[in-house]
């Protein structure tokens, strides 16, 4: 991988400031393509990955085999951090909304500056606290915002480069709002009405991105 490339996003997200010396040394530059999973749940970390370039859909699968999206991951985060603090395998399965790259370290490095490195813990501690105060959001989300910004925000966070879903499962969908597939469908009706997104079973294109994230809901 280019190695003029690692170090233009290794100084685009200061990753130096995660640590209190200079590793790019033992950092790895990895392209992911678009829909490729970059790990998969229950898979023993072997590395602790920062996205610098990209956009991943974090999900679960329930008891039942259903898939449920959990989050959404852009460039300045990381992945890892839980399964690094607890040591325990991957939680979650992080896919590829579009094609992306990841600066990654070898966990058994990133291992070591945990005991060590007083600013790695520190940076840990932060992301930590922002995926707590971001799950948190999410519950109190339920409560306090109509199902249509939701779904909104949800499409928005699912778009590729080209202002599309190739293919929404309205099935996961319903499970992680935790409302019915019918109510979901209401809403994507009035969206179409609206001419916000055009719909052709799987796939949808959103016609107008204005008006769609006017009815975004933001996050941390």
């Amino acid at each position: 991988m280019n190695n003029n490339l690692l170090k233009k996003y290794y100084e685009k997200y200061n990753i130096n400031s995660f640590f209190n010396n200079d590793y790019i040394g033992k950092a790895h530059l990895e392209s992911v393509k678009k829909n490729s999973f970059l790990i998969l749940s229950r898979q023993t970390p072997k590395y602790f990955y920062f996205i610098v370039d990209g956009k991943f859909k974090v999900s679960t699968t329930n008891e039942n085999g259903k898939a449920l999206s959990v989050a959404f991951l852009e460039p300045g985060e990381v992945i890892g951090d839980v399964e690094l603090v607890l040591n325990k395998p991957y939680i979650h399965n992080v896919e590829a909304i579009i094609d992306s790259y990841v600066i990654k370290f070898d966990i058994n490095f990133i291992k070591d500056l945990l005991k060590t490195d007083n600013i790695f813990n520190n940076k840990i501690l932060h992301t930590l606290a922002i995926k707590l105060y971001n799950d948190t959001s999410i519950i109190y989300e339920s409560m306090l915002y109509p199902l249509e910004n939701r779904i909104a925000t949800y499409i928005y966070n699912s778009l590729d480069e080209n202002n599309e879903i190739q293919k929404l499962n309205i099935a996961e969908l319903s499970s992680s709002l935790g409302k019915s597939t019918r109510q979901i469908r209401r809403i994507f009706k009035k969206f179409i009405e609206e001419n916000i997104i055009e719909k052709d079973f799987m796939h949808v294109k959103v016609k107008d991105i204005k008006k769609l994230k006017k009815l975004v809901i933001e996050k941390l």
